[in-house]
């Protein structure tokens, strides 16, 4: 969330675009007992595969997860 923040000073107006976006989502988000493909959609950039067991999972806010798979 704080990244968002710091994008909506961004001089780029898709930067900010999608910063208020995320900022949305998240303020109205509530628990989930299934995968949501529209949230997914919303706040998943990119997914960069490394290898078989090796992901990372791009937001669009700049966040970066690391993912192993076993």
């Amino acid at each position: 969330m704080k990244k968002c923040r710091a994008q909506l000073a961004s001089g780029n107006v898709l930067v900010r675009y999608k910063a208020k976006q995320v900022i949305g989502i998240l303020a109205e988000g509530e628990r989930l007992n299934e995968f949501d493909l529209d949230l997914y959609f919303a706040l998943v950039e990119k997914v960069t595969v490394h290898s078989e067991n090796r992901l990372t999972i791009h937001l669009f806010d700049g966040t970066e997860v690391g993912c192993d798979i076993e």
